[in-house]
């Protein structure tokens, strides 16, 4: 654990470092932002990998609870049916 908590410390002190030699503009920042985000995903999955954990996020992501989004999916669902049914009815009411 120590050593996951000095390559994090080292990783920030890197970034800041990096952000303030090459002083980029929002554009460039967001790519280096994304590009350390990527290295630091990579180093994290060796150290789950190294400790036998690698399929832990997968089995968390597949575990979470999926009703608010299925909730929210069927609110939107409704709606939309309803403005289906009401453009259903536009269409019959001006075609005849």
């Amino acid at each position: 654990m120590k050593l996951l908590l000095m390559g994090m410390i080292a990783f920030v002190v890197l970034a800041i470092i990096i952000f303030a030699w090459l002083k980029p503009d929002i554009g460039g920042l967001k790519s280096i932002a994304l590009i350390m985000l990527s290295v630091y995903n990579m180093l994290f999955f060796v150290v789950l990998m190294a400790y036998g954990l690698f399929n832990l996020p997968l089995y968390l992501w597949k575990r979470q609870d999926n009703k608010e989004c299925l909730y929210a999916e069927l609110e939107q669902a409704h709606a939309v049916r309803k403005e289906y049914r009401d453009s259903v009815t536009e269409f019959y009411t001006t075609v005849n």
